[in-house]
């Protein structure tokens, strides 16, 4: 999945920093992936509460990600609007294999994408 995520990096910027917000519903995966991309592996993570900022290279392209916590409706999914403001790309982690809440990471999606699509040139799903 790193790798995914790095070839389309590579294809839709030419700038050599990008400042991506990486957002979700709790337990969809988005720390995993981050640390993927970071370092390479995959490794054992728990629930982030807040946020982890942490800086990516790949090759000439240094990304600063934001990976903030998807805990409850009412606890930190409102507070993600904070984070939108000065990122160059959204990131839209869905866990495929929660068919339970396939649909409810769907109505987040369009929620998330209706009010704040014009802050982003990019958005990856």
């Amino acid at each position: 999945m790193g790798q995914a995520f790095r070839k389309l990096f590579d294809t839709l910027f030419g700038n050599s920093q990008i400042r991506v917000l990486m957002v979700g519903l709790d337990n969809a995966g988005k720390t995993t992936i981050l640390y993927k991309l970071q370092i390479g592996k995959v490794v054992t993570t728990i629930p982030t509460v807040g946020f982890n900022v942490e800086k990516v290279e790949y090759k000439n392209v240094d990304f600063t990600v934001w990976d903030t916590g998807g805990q409850g409706l009412h606890k930190l999914r409102p507070i993600w609007k904070h984070y939108f403001n000065n990122n160059d790309c959204l990131i839209y982690v869905v866990d495929s294999l929660d068919r339970e809440r396939i649909d409810h990471a769907k109505e987040e999606f369009q929620v998330t994408k209706s009010n704040f699509s014009k802050v982003f040139d990019h958005v990856c799903v």
